[in-house]
């Protein structure tokens, strides 16, 4: 089985982070991800728990030892995502899997974002695992697909965190702009109510 695994920590907010994770796709580090429908969107009444269910489209170059055993695979593949959002612990869990190339191989990856201990109000830490586990006619191959997805793993999870970050700016750079809006809005108004109290024309009987 191979396995990767990294621990980071975004110098932001719990929730500013799983808001950017839900409109991480597309962006300009992650081409490799084609697209990304959501097929199932739920809230639990009772706990206010977000249960999804996503269904990613993926461009993978595979290792070039399973073009080498003569399969002749495609290189775009699916993957399931199933996540939980729980806003009263602060705890977000995403679990994937790949839906594609199942008889070959199987990659299940786990993903956490919860407020860091030292720090729980500005900075959140996150978990990344992934387990590739090789089957079939691959089984001779193992340890050479395996590190190849893990390799893969590694350089996406770069590029995931750089990805995330852009989209995170973007979020703040939106918040900023309505924040602008509505105050430049609410200044008129005041300034117009301001005008119309001097010249006595509100409230005239």
């Amino acid at each position: 089985m191979g396995l990767f695994e990294v621990h980071w920590t975004y110098c932001h907010p719990w929730g500013l982070l799983t808001s950017a994770n839900f409109q991480k796709y597309p962006n300009e580090h992650a081409s490799h991800v084609l697209s990304v429908d959501t097929l199932e969107r739920t809230v639990d009444p009772a706990t206010g728990v977000i249960s999804s269910t996503r269904l990613l489209r993926c461009k993978q170059a595979l290792p070039s030892v399973i073009r080498r055993l003569g399969f002749n695979v495609s290189d775009e593949a699916f993957f399931l995502e199933t996540s939980t959002l729980d806003p009263t612990t602060q705890i977000y869990t995403a679990k994937t899997v790949n839906l594609s190339l199942r008889s070959l191989f199987t990659a299940e990856e786990t993903c956490v974002f919860k407020p860091d201990p030292q720090n729980p109000l500005q900075h959140t830490r996150f978990s990344q695992r992934a387990e590739i586990t090789t089957v079939g006619a691959l089984s001779l191959f193992s340890r050479l697909v395996e590190d190849a997805a893990v390799n893969r793993f590694k350089a996406n999870a770069a590029k995931g965190r750089q990805g995330l970050e852009s989209v995170i700016q973007a979020v703040i750079a939106e918040a900023q702009s309505v924040e602008a809006r509505v105050a430049g809005g609410l200044k008129e108004s005041l300034e117009g109510l301001a005008s119309g109290l001097g010249t006595g024309a509100p409230g005239r009987m």
